[in-house]
């Protein structure tokens, strides 16, 4: 663990077990939302995938103003006291699903997380590159993800045994972790942007997101990866809730080894990331193994076949998911690493909108035949782990311009790390 730990700033150790406790009290939500709108208000998969689109939009559009935002006024607001705020809309949901019929009520209230969770969200991903130089950033990107799912590893299964009792119970547990979460950022965290980056933010308007062809046709490829690995959620459940009759605590055992296997494996492969290849390289693998993952869901089926296949998709996303934001944090300037990761987040999601209407919709209708839906998605994933690929260079390239243009910043008014 040395070399994730090693000389970098101990606040990166508190926001990652700040991510421990939110993942902990929210990832059963979005495992057992898709049932709540199944089984308790008799939904159809399209109506899911419509409503589930529906957040992931709303999600998207206030990621893109909440990242700038944060580039402007700082990061400790977003984080430290957006927290507080959703813990009252997921008590609203315990409410709402535990003691009324009114779907209106639980679809306004979960709206509203995810609005406030979108505030948030870019915030503490800037928060991680402005505490980490960028040799240090994939480690810190890799710790703030092993704490995150271990975290995953908790909470579906929380989910199952307290949704036995009712599903209600799963937003009271969020509600209360969201509280505990604010309260960590606050005492051990607190600003992690230097003033200077805040003021350099209006010197380097000028370079923006749009402005970069790499970052532009980076992000359209992370459109379609975001399409693809957004069928882990709904569609991979009701996939094998209704269609193969698992039940609700094994499918909590099939989610909850995602998350322990993330801390088992992801130092692991950070050192093997570390030793050779680039980022991009290890993103590519990382798809290619998700799309090959979803195209053996075409062929078996059973429980013990779905924790082998979720197994390899963990592999997938150890490889795809630190590497990433590393990638992203790499070549946006340190002034407006919140816009960056905001913009990003916003076009990308958009992937997942499609993903959670399209892919819904795309089950329901090969219902009968779920194979030929998985061997589209897992087509897909290939396509895009050889759209990656070719962008190994542009990336080296970006980077090591960038870097120049901050060692040339750096000379005239101080280093921006």
């Amino acid at each position: 663990m040395d070399e994730l730990y090693g000389k970098m700033d101990r606040k990166v150790l508190s926001i990652s077990i700040a991510r421990f406790i939110r993942v902990s009290g929210r990832s059963a939500i979005f495992i057992f939302l898709p049932l709540i709108f199944v089984l308790d208000y008799h939904m159809s998969l399209i109506e899911t995938g419509a409503i589930t689109a529906g957040a992931t939009a709303v999600m998207a559009t206030v990621q893109y103003f909440s990242g700038p935002l944060s580039d402007k006024h700082g990061r400790k607001f977003f984080m430290e006291v957006i927290p507080f705020v959703t813990a009252i809309p997921y008590f609203f949901l315990f409410w709402a699903v535990g003691y009324t019929d009114n779907i209106y009520y639980m679809i306004i209230a979960w709206m509203s997380t995810m609005f406030l969770a979108s505030l948030q969200f870019p915030a503490l991903q800037a928060a991680v590159a402005d505490l980490t130089n960028s040799g240090q950033r994939l480690a810190g990107y890799t710790q703030v993800r092993v704490f995150a799912n271990m975290g995953a590893a908790v909470g579906p299964m929380l989910g199952a045994f307290t949704g036995i009792y009712g599903f209600q119970w799963i937003f009271l547990i969020a509600s209360f972790t969201s509280i505990i979460e604010g309260i960590m950022l606050h005492f051990a965290v607190g600003e992690t942007m230097e003033r200077k980056n805040i003021d350099k933010t209006i010197k380097v308007k000028d370079k923006t997101f749009m402005k970069s062809r790499f970052i532009l046709i980076f992000t359209a490829s992370s459109i379609l990866f975001a399409f693809v690995t957004r069928q882990t959620g709904a569609a991979f459940t009701l996939y094998i809730f209704n269609l193969n009759n698992v039940n609700l605590l094994d499918l909590g055992v099939v989610y909850s080894l995602n998350g322990l296997l993330v801390v088992l494996l992801q130092i692991p492969i950070y050192r093997l990331m570390n030793r050779s290849m680039n980022n991009m390289q290890w993103r590519a693998l990382g798809t290619a193994i998700y799309g090959i993952s979803f195209m053996m869901l075409a062929f078996y089926s059973g429980l013990f076949f779905f924790i082998f296949v979720m197994g390899l998709i963990t592999i997938g996303e150890d490889f795809s998911s630190p590497t990433t934001q590393t990638i992203l944090m790499d070549v946006a300037p340190s002034g407006v690493r919140g816009s960056y990761q905001g913009k990003y987040a916003f076009l990308t999601a958009w992937g997942s909108v499609a993903g959670s209407f399209a892919g819904l919709g795309l089950l329901q209708n090969f219902y009968s035949d779920a194979y030929i839906f998985w061997i589209i998605i897992g087509v897909l994933g290939l396509l895009a782990a050889w759209w990656i690929i070719f962008m190994v260079k542009p990336y080296i390239e970006e980077k090591n311009s960038l870097a120049l243009e901050e060692m040339s910043y750096a000379s005239s008014i101080g280093s921006p790390d």
